[in-house]
């Protein structure tokens, strides 16, 4: 009885109360997040408007990933497997931040009047 008792405690007791995270996962949506905004960056190049309109709920979408990567990062084995996980993207990104801030300008030179444009640009999660 004893020992079914401790088999019991065992079993449903205390959980590790560090959350498991899925780095690769995350990794992954950070990627398809910065390839995306250089779509809409070129798709939209010269167009504020659309830009706008295409742009805010993506950048809406960053944050969200930029908030996950901020939980992640306060388990020191999840931020290592996440850098790492990222690190496997670099091949593929490189340039893709220059690219993207020479279209996201060109189109803001268009329209230097256009405020809205400037703080959408403003909220894009540095990762």
């Amino acid at each position: 009885m004893r020992a079914m008792i401790l088999v019991l405690l065992v079993a449903c007791g205390p959980k590790s109360s560090k959350p498991r995270y899925d780095t690769a996962k995350l990794a992954r949506e950070l990627q398809l997040d910065l390839r995306e905004l250089g779509a809409i960056a070129k798709r939209h190049l010269g167009d504020c408007k659309a830009l706008i309109a295409a742009l805010d709920p993506h950048v809406v979408r960053m944050e969200v990933h930029a908030e996950e990567v901020k939980r992640v990062q306060q388990d020191v084995e999840a931020a290592k497997r996440l850098r790492l996980d990222v690190k496997a993207y670099d091949a593929e990104n490189k340039g893709l931040a220059e690219a993207i801030g020479g279209d996201l300008g060109e189109t803001y030179k268009a329209c230097p009047d256009n405020e809205q444009l400037l703080q959408l640009i403003d909220r894009i999660p540095e990762l």
